[in-house]
């Protein structure tokens, strides 16, 4: 994989956990701190500052236990079990908002 390969893996990455804006913040203020006059020189260095935003970004993001229950339905199917599920987000309602997407409706809880 290529270093061009990996910067827009990171991009794609950021983009799923809902920090891109912060990410494209943070990336242009380190560029500008660490190459302030003709800024990075190829694709090995860019790779290297978003890696370190992202990750910052993401230490400071809150870790959630969350319990699904999917409701009933009135066609006489059996009732699914509980299940849990863990998210490190930012933003939980938004992430629930999008985790619920696409699926049959169901009640959560955050566990931890």
């Amino acid at each position: 994989m290529t270093n061009e390969d990996i910067f827009t893996e990171l991009w794609y990455e950021a983009h799923n956990l809902n920090i891109t804006e912060k990410v494209r913040e943070q990336y242009t203020n380190e560029i500008d701190k660490k190459y302030p006059t003709y800024g990075p020189r190829d694709y090995g260095e860019k790779v290297e500052v978003l890696q370190n935003v992202i990750k910052n970004i993401k230490e400071n993001m809150a870790k959630y236990k969350i319990e699904i229950t999917p409701l009933h339905s009135d066609t006489g199917e059996r009732p699914e079990l509980p299940y849990v599920i863990e998210l490190q987000t930012d933003d939980i309602e938004w992430s629930m908002d999008q985790y619920q997407r696409n699926r049959k409706p169901f009640e959560w809880k955050v566990l931890l």
